[in-house]
């Protein structure tokens, strides 16, 4: 039996070090690989002064300290992965990035190694280039931070090598993650499921303002506020994503967020590569060549706090009702994810389902919106 005790991850931008720093308090070796030697001796001094801190305040002994010390390393040298049992990728969401990468793996990679990326909306499939072999290629999608969100998207697909599933699973397992297996159909799911609250509340925002809708959808379900939670991620990469999910749109509500990310794109023109905020904005019309085209929305900021909330439950008990996802992993990962006290399956039995059911159906003969129409699942728990 394998045991998968040396990890490396390429990129160390934000996602790619909260990766390491999950890692190391895993009991792996790490290697950190970098772009250039200044950002591995950077990286290599920060890491360090962590380590100290910690000492400092007594959350780790300095023979832990050490310990975890010999177990890290930072280097520019790709090399450094030749003896790496997983290989996790974590660089830009920009697929040509992405294939020059995988093009430098497979020249050092170990013949067993296990390569996953981290990618939050590319499958693995797309990212095959120059001969690559996809056996050993897999999804595997963290959420920041690692360490406190403790959630991972598996995205597998059929033309995997038969021992790859089992250690990834093992991995998984040994770090006490909460797993969400999906395939190309229902990959990257737990995001796309804020898509059709993001539509609307974009919708709202002509009527009441980003920060007023942002405070509106910090539900029990959305606790950091969807426009805070876009600006968190990063405009650039937000849209990315939002294109490849609007492509494949197993929820069936694309039509949702057309708008939000049509202004998305206005957003990244007017600013170029590192793209404004929605924090930044008041009103959508206030941004120059944006053209609203909007259903205009009569709701008390009352009434569109409880159509977001009620809004987001209906998608997740639809992602079920689907199929694309188990109803406790889900319960689980959402309240993981957003650091909420409950999840959308708990909070639709707080509210019951005749109530959920009732304004559902109000929302959807108001608009005619398919998202708006209410899941099976509410009959059936209601049967229950």
């Amino acid at each position: 039996m394998i045991i998968d005790n040396h990890v490396a991850v390429i990129g160390v931008g934000r996602m790619g070090r909260s990766i390491i720093d999950f890692l190391t308090g895993e009991n792996l070796k790490v290697t950190a690989i970098t772009r250039t030697s200044m950002q591995a001796e950077n990286l290599d001094r920060k890491w360090r002064v962590n380590l100290n801190r910690q000492i400092k305040y007594g959350s780790i002994s300095e023979e832990e300290a050490i310990e975890f010390a010999s177990r890290f390393i930072s280097t520019s040298d790709i090399r450094a992965i030749s003896d790496a049992d997983i290989i996790i990728e974590s660089v830009n969401e920009d697929i040509t990035v992405k294939r020059d990468i995988y093009s430098k793996i497979r020249k050092y990679m170990k013949s067993n190694a296990i390569i996953a990326s981290n990618s939050s909306s590319i499958l693995p499939l797309e990212l095959i280039d120059n001969g690559f072999d996809i056996s050993r290629l897999i999804g595997l999608h963290f959420f920041f931070p690692v360490p406190i969100s403790n959630v991972v998207e598996l995205v597998t697909h059929s033309s995997l090598d038969e021992d790859v599933c089992p250690r990834i699973n093992d991995f998984i397992n040994n770090s006490g993650m909460t797993k969400v297996e999906q395939n190309s159909h229902n990959a990257f799911l737990l995001n796309m499921l804020s898509m059709a609250v993001g539509g609307e509340a974009f919708r709202g925002a002509n009527k009441f303002g980003f920060d007023k809708v942002n405070e509106l959808s910090m539900s029990k379900i959305f606790p950091p506020g969807v426009f805070s939670l876009f600006d968190h991620v990063g405009i650039p990469v937000i849209l990315e994503a939002t294109k490849r999910y609007f492509q494949r749109d197993p929820l069936e509500n694309k039509k949702s967020y057309k708008s939000l990310m049509a202004f998305m794109e206005v957003m990244m023109q007017k600013n170029g590569e590192n793209g404004l905020k929605f924090s930044d904005i008041k009103y959508p019309d206030d941004l120059p060549g944006w053209e609203s085209a909007l259903q205009p929305l009569a709701d008390s900021e009352e009434e569109f706090h409880r159509r977001l909330l009620y809004l987001h439950i209906n998608t997740c008990l639809f992602s079920i009702e689907k199929g694309l996802i188990d109803k406790n992993v889900l319960d689980i990962s959402m309240k993981t994810i957003m650091g909420a006290d409950k999840g959308p399956l708990e909070l639709a039995e707080e509210i019951g389902f005749d109530e959920l059911k009732n304004v559902l159906n109000k929302y959807y003969k108001e608009s005619g919106a398919q998202y708006y129409c209410p899941s099976l699942m509410l009959e059936k728990q209601h049967e229950h």
